[in-house]
């Protein structure tokens, strides 16, 4: 019981971490002070890490997801202590917990995986994977991860330029497909990271459970949609979300 107050304070600040990180990288692509993300007027510390939290220029306030991750991180730290990979230890589960949650949030607000959080992932991936499977199955997870996506994201090109020879709609689709699609490079590169970190053959129950679970989302989005008549044909969700949920539900609570 000891342990726990540490665990917790551990855990809120790897989750402010993430919050930092997910509120530069995909404005600046790079480590910068913080800044409002509504004006990008720098803010002092005390003001973004602590309090009002607000911009003393445009006074916009923090989002609602940096309190959410400051409450759940905590939890989902102390879940780790209790339950942890019995292949890897509390520390790199850790590391990897705050890595998926970047991953999450990024794609989810801002339809972006970033080539240098993929470079980190590869790193950890390539690490992880080793200590875990042997250097072979890693590579052979991280491959076969990288071609299936791979696979899968030639076939939205051509679906995308097969709508747009068909339909005045799926022309002005495919012409932003870049900010509407649900298959990005990025998340080719994600799922070879995940691979990496599932070894062989563990990414294809890896990529199983991420078909099961987007694809059933997919349709309880979709009914929800046509029930607040707000449906139009084409929409798309983030991806990325769903790659990282099935390899964590692999490596953390099937374990």
């Amino acid at each position: 019981m000891a342990w726990i107050i540490p665990i917790l304070l551990n855990g809120l600040l790897c989750g402010v971490l993430i919050n930092y990180l997910a509120d530069t990288l995909p404005d600046y692509r790079r480590l910068v002070a913080p800044c409002c993300r509504q004006c990008h007027t720098k803010l002092d510390l005390k003001n973004y890490f602590l309090w009002p939290r607000t911009c003393p220029q445009c006074g916009q306030h923090r989002k609602t997801r940096t309190f959410i991750v400051e409450l759940l991180f905590p939890l989902l730290t102390l879940y780790l202590w209790y339950y942890p990979n019995h292949r890897m230890s509390f520390i790199l589960g850790l590391i990897l917990w705050v890595y998926f949650f970047l991953v999450i949030i990024i794609d989810l607000e801002h339809r972006l995986i970033l080539h240098s959080v993929s470079i980190v992932g590869v790193i950890l991936g390539l690490g992880i994977g080793t200590w875990m499977h042997g250097f072979i199955s890693t590579i052979l997870g991280g491959v076969l991860g990288f071609l299936i996506m791979l696979v899968l994201y030639y076939f939205g090109i051509i679906l995308f330029k097969k709508i747009k020879k068909t339909s005045d709609e799926g022309e002005q689709v495919y012409n932003g497909h870049s900010e509407d699609e649900a298959l990005g490079f990025g998340d080719v590169n994600l799922s070879g990271v995940v691979g990496l970190l599932l070894g062989w053959p563990g990414i294809v129950a890896g990529i199983t459970v991420t078909i099961f679970m987007a694809g059933g989302f997919s349709a309880l989005y979709l009914i929800y949609m046509l029930f607040k008549r707000k449906y139009h044909a084409y929409m798309a969700i983030p991806y990325g979300p769903f790659i990282v949920m099935g390899a964590a539900i692999l490596l953390f609570f099937i374990n």
